[in-house]
């Protein structure tokens, strides 16, 4: 493996020397800034690319070189007895029933509302009517009597004033 670093002012110059070099093929192992001449803000950058590319030898090698791990094994080096015991099945799909859509689900659940709706207003108007209109007549009864027992009692012991409307005081204003 050929390894270089290059050294640019910027990033996009050092990457060009690496592929005017190396070739399209090469590879980036690692990337810095320095910096160079002067102090803080005055000292200038550079950027230092380390690159890789294979050399020619390792390449011609690289084609023929196959990890054993990678091979797969040859369907012929299986017994007989054993590939008669492997069932080999197709995915089956799954029949997953399709949830109704979200308006059937709110027109069916409203619906079944409104009839309970019905059944509640029916029970109470059954029950309550009859209950509110007896204590309805009830209190018209009391009231009746006490306006009648009332009136006679008010009339016989109502004071009689038979004074002189000059000797009242005026009543004094605030």
């Amino acid at each position: 493996m050929l390894v270089r670093k290059f050294a640019a002012d910027d990033m996009a110059s050092a990457l060009q020397q690496v592929k005017d070099t190396l070739g399209a093929d090469a590879l980036i192992l690692s990337t810095r800034t320095l910096r160079k001449k002067g102090l803080g803000v005055l000292g200038k950058q550079t950027i230092e690319v380390t690159a890789a590319i294979e050399s020619p030898a390792m390449r011609a090698n690289s084609g023929k070189v196959v990890p054993a791990a990678a091979q797969k094994p040859a369907p012929r080096a299986i017994p007989a007895a054993y590939r008669n015991r492997v069932e080999i099945r197709e995915d089956e799909p799954l029949s997953v029933p399709k949830p109704a859509p979200a308006a059937a689900r709110v027109e069916l659940a409203n619906h079944a509302l409104e009839d309970e709706i019905r059944i509640l207003r029916s029970q109470l108007e059954g029950q309550n009517f009859n209950q509110l209109q007896a204590e309805i007549d009830q209190l018209k009864g009391l009231v009746q009597q006490l306006t009648q027992t009332a009136q006679p009692q008010a009339v016989a012991t109502a004071p009689v004033i038979t004074a002189p409307v000059s000797s009242v005081d005026p009543v004094p204003t605030i």
